[in-house]
């Protein structure tokens, strides 16, 4: 399940860190200013906060453009590849 959390951060309650911290995909306090990409993944003490399921269609999208992003990253790679 990929939940949203009362802060505004997304991410995946079941996946938690030694640390016992959640897996976040798009934090709530990334300005566009901080960073040209919305989505990073990074682990967050999300204890306290409440959380809910994202609807379906939000999850898709979210998959679709972390996947772009893999795919981005491995071209790259074929790129850099190419030049060196």
């Amino acid at each position: 399940m990929i939940a949203k959390y009362s802060c505004g951060c997304i991410g995946v309650p079941s996946l938690v860190n030694e640390d016992g911290k959640v897996l976040i995909i798009e934090p709530c306090d990334l300005s566009g200013d901080d960073c040209w990409e919305p989505y990073n993944l990074n682990f967050r003490d999300m204890q306290g906060k409440e959380c809910e399921p994202v609807p379906q269609e939000k999850v898709l999208r979210l998959i679709k453009a972390l996947g772009g992003l893999l795919s981005d990253g491995y071209k790259f790679r074929r790129v850099k590849d190419l030049l060196t």
